[in-house]
């Protein structure tokens, strides 16, 4: 497994990836929700825009999760 920094050229490709993130932390609260893309690109070319580091673990062609 590797760490790989998300780069803004990268926002189309894991987007998705944030999107159901997203949708995951909700149901914790009981909220429904399917995963927005476009609000998953929007917020990491927004952390990319305010010089934030993200990253996600990597195995094969896998991604595994967000930091």
């Amino acid at each position: 497994m590797e760490l790989v920094k998300i780069l803004l050229k990268d926002a189309d490709r894991i987007a998705p990836l944030v999107a159901a993130f997203r949708a995951q932390l909700k149901s914790y609260k009981g909220i429904i929700a399917q995963p927005d893309i476009e609000a998953g690109n929007e917020e990491i070319i927004e952390k990319n825009w305010h010089k934030f580091t993200v990253s996600t673990a990597i195995r094969g062609k896998v991604a595994y999760q967000l930091m």
